[in-house]
């Protein structure tokens, strides 16, 4: 399964909800995220500052662990294209979109706020 967002790059649904066996695709990158299975914890900021936690599955692309430039800065610039009102700037970010994933590399070293997510 492919994720839905293509800014997302972590997903916690509730245990069991999908086959382990699945594999379950990074939607910025397209990678096979790192499962696991069975966690109980947080989900969310709100439940970790409550306390509170529940049984979940654990799934984050490997490329958003090691904390990749190039991963983040995909991010940015899809939020970016979503933002622009200019149809030639949103072809702009795509074609760099495409590039920095085809390369797996950079084209501008971003701070840590620039691929957050939202």
């Amino acid at each position: 399964m492919k994720l839905k967002s293509d800014t997302q790059c972590r997903y916690t649904p509730d245990a069991g909800e999908y086959d382990p066996q699945e594999k379950i695709y990074c939607g910025v990158c397209g990678d096979v995220m790192d499962a696991r299975l069975g966690v109980d914890g947080p989900t969310s900021w709100a439940e970790g500052v409550s306390g509170r936690t529940h049984l979940h599955d654990s799934y984050e692309c490997p490329n958003m662990k090691e904390k990749e430039v190039w991963h983040l800065q995909v991010i940015a610039l899809r939020n970016e294209k979503r933002r622009t009102a200019s149809t030639l700037i949103e072809a702009i970010l795509e074609e760099e979109i495409g590039m920095v994933l085809e390369t797996r590399k950079e084209t501008k070293k971003i701070g840590p706020l620039h691929g957050r997510m939202g």
